[in-house]
């Protein structure tokens, strides 16, 4: 009919059509990639080396297609992926939970899919984090962004005041820290015999 056509740029063209292919399949596509901020705040995308598992709920139709666990490498451009296949091409929903297995020095602090923010659902357990997804057929393509912040290692600070000409321990001088989380006004007051009190700035 009149309608049955698409006007657009070909390089969209092939997105839109994958779309129509996976809903007439009755399949979701799910991807997960890693994003890391390191402790001094660098942010990269596409991390590798990463795992992450998927398992749909049992009283959920349908098959979800794909390994689990799977390792984020460039060998499968740098994701994990799964697909849910319904039974139905319409009226099913399931639920599939997606978790990673968190590294030591890292906190996962953001899981999005599709632009909707998942932070506030994310379940904890060992070393295991997770999030479910409700997934509706006829849906595109689920990506999904586990971000994860690296832990700052604690660091231990020791310094002295000495005169200039003799480099003698000079005593009794006090000191203003500042810097990032450090409360306002942070005094330091010299030691000058043991026990020294030690906090955490």
């Amino acid at each position: 009919g009149p309608g049955d056509y698409f006007v657009g740029a070909w390089e969209s063209l092939g997105g839109t059509l994958e779309d129509i292919a996976t809903a007439a399949t009755c399949q979701v596509p799910i991807q997960v990639s890693k994003t890391t901020v390191s402790a001094a705040g660098a942010t990269t995308t596409l991390v590798d080396d990463w795992t992450f598992g998927a398992l749909k709920a049992a009283e959920s139709p349908g098959t979800l297609l794909g390994a689990t666990p799977q390792t984020t490498s460039p060998t499968n451009d740098h994701l994990a992926k799964w697909s849910m296949r319904f039974t139905e091409p319409s009226g099913q929903s399931a639920t599939v939970t997606l978790s990673e297995t968190v590294k030591p020095g890292w906190t996962l602090t953001q899981v999005v899919c599709n632009a909707v923010d998942l932070t506030d659902s994310i379940v904890l357990s060992g070393d295991q984090a997770s999030v479910a997804l409700n997934l509706t057929v006829g849906q595109t393509t689920q990506s999904c962004v586990f971000t994860n912040t690296e832990t700052p290692l604690p660091a231990d600070v020791t310094w002295s005041k000495v005169a200039n000409e003799t480099e003698e321990l000079l005593g009794g001088s006090e000191w203003t820290l500042t810097g990032p989380e450090v409360p306002a006004d942070t005094l330091v007051v010299d030691c000058t015999s043991a026990p020294c009190a030690v906090g955490a700035f």
